[in-house]
């Protein structure tokens, strides 16, 4: 797989995303509202099913 350097720029920009606690806090709402349990908590959370 090779990147582009536009991928490179948007990845670095994501990585570097912070959310305020309101937004985190949304999210996880959000999440909840669906179902889904957010594991982690930084750029790499996972999102699974709750059991």
């Amino acid at each position: 797989m090779e990147n582009k350097p536009y991928q490179v720029d948007d990845l670095f920009a994501a990585a570097n995303t912070k959310l305020t606690d309101e937004e985190v806090k949304l999210l996880e709402n959000e999440a909840d509202k669906l179902n889904v349990k957010i594991l982690g908590a930084d750029m790499f959370r996972f999102a699974v099913k709750k059991s």
